[in-house]
């Protein structure tokens, strides 16, 4: 039997709690605020981990929409840059068997294909279609960033916790 990462990760703050922090003395007071710090992230951690391959189908997810909603009001071919990016992510989200690392990485270049779009948006001499560009932006930014914020709320570093949805609540949409 393998033992899970939420035993591994509770063990890992056991022994940071009873044997690091009581070895480090009151009198290193950064060392401590280190190793809280270590605990408080490996709590959080034990908390991703359920979630993190939904986080991670999530955000790719909603980056293909936003791909696709930028080509539509740039009037994009489907063979662009950008449209053909998002036609390559959208297939991985069904998919079960990819690691994180795989979903990252098309997330990253999607995310580089959007950027892009924009930069060259902005490069053109087209005030509507920037403007256009930037409601999208910003209509798109408030379920992104609550996913966001929702994936690491146990950080209690939120200005706004009172906001905060739970987290399988901000992943479901």
């Amino acid at each position: 039997m393998q033992p899970g990462f939420d035993l591994r990760i509770k063990a890992m703050n056991r022994a940071m709690k009873e044997v690091v922090l009581p070895a480090i003395g009151v009198g290193n007071s950064t060392a401590v605020e280190q190793a809280s710090i270590i605990m408080a992230t490996l709590e959080m951690m034990r908390d991703q981990i359920d979630h993190a391959h939904w986080f991670e189908v999530e955000d790719l997810l909603s980056l293909c929409d936003f791909a696709q909603i930028l080509a539509d009001a740039a009037g994009l071919p489907p063979d662009s840059a950008l449209c053909q990016a998002a036609a390559d992510a959208k297939p991985l989200t069904a998919r079960h068997d990819l690691t994180l690392s795989t979903l990252k990485t098309a997330n990253g270049k999607l995310r580089d294909a959007i950027c892009t779009f924009i930069d060259e948006v902005f490069d053109r001499d087209d005030a509507a279609l920037q403007t256009a560009v930037q409601e999208i932006i910003l209509t798109r930014s408030e379920k992104d960033i609550g996913r966001e914020r929702a994936y690491v709320a146990k950080a209690n570093w939120d200005v706004f916790p009172e906001s905060l949805k739970p987290l399988h609540e901000a992943l479901a949409g």
